[in-house]
Formats: C-alpha cells, structure tokens, sequence
C-alpha cells in the first residue's frame, strides 16, 4: 500500500467523520439549546451538561475514529439480526414464542448490549439501588409497605435521550425486558424485526386515548 492511498484513506475517514458528527450534532438541538419555561416544568429532565458542549472538542474523535465504530455498530446491528432470525427460525414471533426461545433471545440480547457499552461506549452499568426517591406522589402515601425488596419492577421509566439508554437498559435487566417504541421504528429494516422479536410493542407518539388503548389491548 503506497502513501497516496493512505493518504486517501485518512482523508475519506475523516470527511466521513465530519459528516457523521455534524449530521449528529443537528439533532441535539433540542437538548443544546436551553428552554428555560420547558425545562422549569420539567427539571429532571433538564441538561446540566450541554453548556460543556464544544464542537471542537469533538472533531478529533470525529476525524478519526467515528467511522470505525459507526460501520462496526452496523455490522453488530447486521449480526444481531442475523443471529435473532436464527433463535426464531420456524416462529411466528408475532405469537407467543417458547420459553426456551425467549431465554436465549434474552441472552442474546443482553450480550449484544454489554457488548455496545463496553466497546463503543466504554462505560459500565451500576447495579446497585438508588433508595433515595419518593414515589408517594404517583403510588399512593403507603406504598413502601407493599415494596420487596428483590422483586422485579413491571415497568422502567427511564430519561431516555439516545440509543445509549436501549443498551443500558438491556444490561441492567440482561435482557429481560420488553421496549415500547415509537411507531416508525416498525418500518425500519433490523429494527422493526428486532423490537418484535424483543417481544415489543410500537406506538404513536401524541396519538388519542382509543389508539393508545388499541395498542394496550
């Protein structure tokens, strides 16, 4: 391999790079710019960090090493679902599948997520319980009486702002949980496949009461 094609290849890896980046950083918008009459009504959902936010101080690890693991996200995207059709091969997962299937989709699932933290986004998952809540407000003044400790919870809330949340929430439960998403994901090739096989559901975001409750049923 000579010069010029070296060349040619960081070159095309960092244009790639800016492009990925700048394309990403037009959908942060939403969290960059400071709301304050939204973010009042809401505070726990309010950015402390994205006043830190620097464009420059992201271009070096756009430039290099952004397209890397963009093409790898989409080839463990590729393998996953390749992978999932394989555990549900002669299953209508539209229909109850298997305990043994669902095990080892779960498992499956799991392993991908650690996987993503660990090798894209280098972070690791803290198990341990926050006790420091009140949920009086939602559940009732005496709900603390009838909380076990170790039981699984039904349902997870979580501050979702990316796809990072999907992969934490998939370690934390090793897979045994079920996402509701939003309903365009449904077209979108692997995805749509993948949610269903995770025993998910699709809704529509701001839709009336009767399709949300069609949705439940």
């Amino acid at each position: 391999m000579d010069l010029r094609t070296i060349y040619t290849f960081i070159l095309m890896n960092a244009l790639t790079g800016i492009l990925l980046f700048e394309w990403a950083w037009s959908k942060t918008d939403r969290v960059r710019i400071v709301d304050e009459k939204r973010d009042n009504l809401f505070p726990a959902w309010r950015r402390e960090d994205t006043p830190k936010w620097s464009r420059l101080r992201f271009y070096p690890g756009a430039v290099s090493i952004l397209p890397l693991r963009f093409f790898c996200m989409i080839l463990l995207a590729i393998i996953l679902y390749l992978v999932t059709r394989l555990i549900f091969i002669g299953v209508d997962i539209t229909k109850k599948v298997p305990d043994s299937r669902r095990r080892i989709q779960q498992a499956w699932y799991a392993f991908v997520a650690f996987s993503c933290l660990n090798i894209f986004f280098i972070v690791t998952v803290d198990r341990k319980a926050n006790k420091n809540f009140d949920y009086s407000h939602y559940l009732g003044p005496d709900y603390l009486k009838d909380l076990k400790e170790g039981e699984k919870a039904a349902t997870i809330v979580p501050n979702h702002i990316s796809g990072f949340d999907i992969f934490q929430v998939y370690t934390h439960t090793r897979g045994k949980v079920s996402f509701l998403a939003s309903d365009h994901l449904e077209k979108v090739p692997v995805v749509g496949y993948c949610v269903v096989a995770g025993d998910g559901l699709f809704a529509r975001r701001g839709a009336s009461l009767k399709v949300r409750q069609a949705c439940v049923d």
